[in-house]
């Protein structure tokens, strides 16, 4: 079986590369959600506005089990982890976790501007931005890896060449 030689700084670079992808699809796709509901002046549904409060209201109570779910999930993931691990395979726990909870960040982010893109009340434009940048907040850079991971000196060095 072939096995690929990767460094602790190989996997970091990918877990930034993901990030990247998530966040390029995140603005691309509200980008154009915003482009269409201005240059159309209103959403793709003209009708049936009475359901938008409902739909509102179900995404707002999604966002509010989502958010703190996808947080005590990441932490509890990364607390119960074994620190006498190798690197890699911490790293490897970590990408995991990381990953499932930007998806779940751009999940909410995604059908926020779907609804905006559905409906195109201008109102949904607010929790749009405040979850790009509660996406951006959830940057991977090293020092919070390497807190979160507890890392030695010597482990926090390979993580960054």
């Amino acid at each position: 079986m072939y096995q690929l030689k990767r460094t602790p700084g190989d996997s970091y670079k990918q877990l930034c590369i993901i990030y990247i992808f998530f966040l390029l699809g995140i603005l691309l796709f509200s980008g154009f959600v915003l482009f269409y509901i201005v240059t159309r002046d209103g959403g793709f549904l003209t009708t049936g506005l009475k359901s938008y409060g409902t739909v509102k209201w179900i995404f707002a109570i999604v966002v509010l089990v989502l958010l703190p779910a996808t947080a005590y999930v990441h932490r509890h993931k990364i607390d119960n982890l074994n620190l006498s691990l190798s690197l890699d395979n911490k790293l490897l726990t970590y990408r995991n976790s990381f990953v499932t909870k930007i998806s779940i960040i751009s999940f909410i982010c995604f059908a926020n501007a779907f609804i905006l893109f559905l409906y195109g009340q201008l109102n949904m434009v607010i929790p749009l931005i405040l979850f790009i940048l509660y996406f951006l907040l959830n940057r991977p850079y090293a020092g919070r890896i390497s807190d979160e991971l507890h890392l030695s000196k010597l482990e926090i060095e390979e993580l960054r060449q």
